[in-house]
């Protein structure tokens, strides 16, 4: 399922955007520093588009899709601005000063780092970013019963978060012969144990 938001070419829009990838972390289980690094990510791309591919004073919109499947996040952000493609955009060198180093290229610097894969393409006069992000769901259960046997199958992340709602299935099992089955289990803290 892809969902999408438009936005017109005003910063005053960001709110928006910022919300709109919160709902989409919270819609497929997505840690909230993951969140944060996807709005970071995705608003630098966006802002670019705002103030470079319009001609001042100049209204256009921004369409942001993201859809999820088989384990990656991906964004698509398409505009009718003028052609720009950040994938060719030279790569910052981070080592040099500030004062040393051109103005200019931290915020796809900023993309390529948090991003998994970055791709550009132009369609039809329209620019299409595509960003993916390799995602980890928080958690996921699954429980089947075999011939009086309860199985539990624990994907993702058990933390503090999540380990109340393994506490409410494996209650709601309430079976003598259960197994755990931890193999897709990614991270446990200890309140998960």
């Amino acid at each position: 399922m892809m969902s999408k938001i438009i936005l017109h070419n005003d910063t005053a829009e960001l709110p928006r955007l910022m919300s709109f990838i919160e709902t989409i972390g919270d819609e497929f289980g997505i840690t909230y520093e993951l969140i944060m690094q996807l709005q970071l990510a995705l608003e630098e791309a966006v802002v670019n588009v705002m103030l470079y591919a319009y001609p001042p004073y100049t209204k256009g919109d921004i369409e942001v899709k993201a859809e999820y499947d088989n384990g990656k996040l991906t964004f698509y952000i398409e505009d009718k601005g003028l052609a720009f493609n950040p994938t060719l955009a030279p790569e910052v060198d981070t080592n040099l000063s500030a004062e040393d180093r051109e103005i200019g290229g931290l915020g796809i610097h900023i993309l390529r780092n948090i991003m998994d894969e970055m791709e550009y393409h132009r369609h039809d006069e329209r620019n299409i970013l595509r960003l993916t992000k390799n995602i980890i769901k928080i958690m996921e259960i699954k429980t089947t019963n075999i011939n009086n046997q309860y199985v539990v199958v624990i994907e993702g992340r058990l933390d503090t978060n999540t380990a109340p709602e393994l506490e409410t299935v494996l209650n709601d099992v309430n079976a003598s012969n259960l197994v755990l089955d931890c193999l897709a289990l990614e991270y446990v803290s200890s309140a998960g144990l």
